[in-house]
């Protein structure tokens, strides 16, 4: 015998740019499919000067400073088999209470569940009604309401893996900065996300070291060259690489088990899904945009609903190359989606990386307020108010670095080998003729 208020109707309705607004009642029947039950129509009306809402042809209203204002209600009743809707006096009691309007009579009994569909429409034509109607029947699942917020990575193995350790290499496959992606399905929560980055150092010998193995080279060469679909890898428990290797299964499998060092926490107003129409959305940043990429340290990233805490998505990673922090000018950007389905294609098929952007911001908010880079300027340098001058400087640098990383990055060290030996032998042969 729960209650939808009018208040509700009425806020959906103006919260759509629609003229008319369908909802229905539909119930699930034994086989989990939804039957339509009953519609009504709400839509705006005019008195003189004052316009309200009204639902099935009955209005709320006030006029000549007399109050007739009404509440009204979408009600199940818990015994009876007709479902009223109801319009009830504001000052209501016993007395006068009245149900203006009985819209359906069913059997309670043939449905487990209960849903209100609602829509924004053109008109109230019956071939209108009638085509929602056909449309949530045949596609609506049970399965599409309640369904809760939900985030992934994209290009990069979460948590949930067997082997939960990625192995990046971004300059490799094509980035000059450690671009991530990410996935978050608001389901019409309408919340607010943020992005957070902890870090471990305690295992950088044993990642040095991982590098350094030929197996692994060979790895990353075949499957991020020039690929751009990628930016790491990640070593399956139980290849012959890591059976006898017991402190590196340990890293690929159990890091999610380690603690992990809070530095930096990345908001941004782009976060925020405010939109209902929006569903989906997929979002790029840069993270040396907010910290310093040391080589070796492993990274735990973790998206979080800033409403309930719960974090969604969880993946770590670590990276042979170093990455200074600055201001890319990359920002934040995103795709959005009013179908999670189309979400997920686009991200499982990386087809939203060939699309324009929905929308680009500038950098997100950061909680950590140190960076390498300034830190050592602002400590040599501390009586001078130099700061937008270094800081320009900084970002010249830290560019001209990222080019020539990604340019050693374009060829094999074996290349690299050959081009520096040819080139000392033509100096020892340039000096023995002198």
């Amino acid at each position: 015998s729960s209650e939808i208020d009018y208040l509700c109707f009425r806020n959906l309705y103006y919260g759509s740019s629609s003229p008319y607004m369908i909802f229905s009642l539909f119930g699930v029947d034994s086989t989990g499919k939804l039957q339509h039950i009953s519609s009504m129509y709400g839509e705006k009306y005019t008195y003189n000067t004052y316009t309200g809402f009204k639902v099935d042809g009955i209005s709320d209203g006030s006029y000549n400073d007399k109050l007739y204002k009404y509440k009204a209600a979408f009600r199940l009743p818990s015994e009876s088999s007709t479902c009223f809707f109801t319009f009830l006096r504001s000052n209501f009691n016993s007395d006068n209470f009245s149900s203006f309007k009985d819209i359906c009579s069913f059997e309670k009994s043939l449905y487990s569940e209960f849903y209100i569909v609602y829509n924004g429409v053109s008109d109230n034509k019956s071939s209108t009604l009638n085509s929602f109607i056909s449309d949530v029947s045949s596609n609506v699942l049970t399965s599409d309401f309640d369904e809760p917020a939900s985030a992934k990575f994209l290009k990069l193995v979460d948590s949930t893996a067997e082997s939960k350790l990625n192995i990046c290499d971004w300059m490799r496959s094509g980035y000059q900065y450690p671009i991530v992606d990410f996935q978050i399905n608001d389901n019409s929560y309408m919340d607010t996300y943020i992005l957070k980055v902890g870090s471990n150092s305690t295992k950088t010998d044993m990642m040095k070291n991982l590098y350094q193995e030929q197996q692994v080279k060979d790895w990353l060469s075949a499957a991020l060259n020039f690929s751009g679909a990628g930016i790491g890898i990640n070593i399956p428990n139980g290849t012959d690489f890591v059976k006898n290797q017991i402190e590196l299964v340990k890293a690929l499998t159990t890091c999610d088990t380690w603690d992990y060092d809070t530095v930096t926490t990345i908001s941004s107003d782009l976060f925020t899904f405010s939109d209902p129409n929006v569903l989906s959305s997929i979002f790029s940043v840069n993270l040396s945009d907010y910290l310093s990429i040391v080589p070796y340290n492993i990274y735990r990233l973790d998206i979080v609903s800033k409403s309930s805490a719960k974090i969604l998505a969880t993946c770590f990673f670590t990276s042979e190359r170093s990455y200074t922090r600055g201001n890319s000018g990359y920002g934040v950007k995103v795709y959005s989606y009013g179908s999670v389905s189309d979400a997920n294609s686009d991200s499982s098929n990386n087809d939203y990386a060939n699309k324009p952007p929905t929308t680009t911001g500038n950098i997100a908010d950061s909680t950590n307020v140190s960076d390498t880079v300034s830190n050592n300027f602002n400590n040599s340098l501390s009586n001078l108010d130099i700061s937008s001058t270094f800081s320009s400087f900084e970002s010249a640098l830290n560019s001209v670095s990222s080019f020539f990383q990604a340019c050693w990055g374009l060829f094999p060290p074996a290349i690299w080998a050959i081009i520096l030996c040819g080139i000392s032998l033509i100096i020892i042969l340039r000096v023995l003729g002198r």
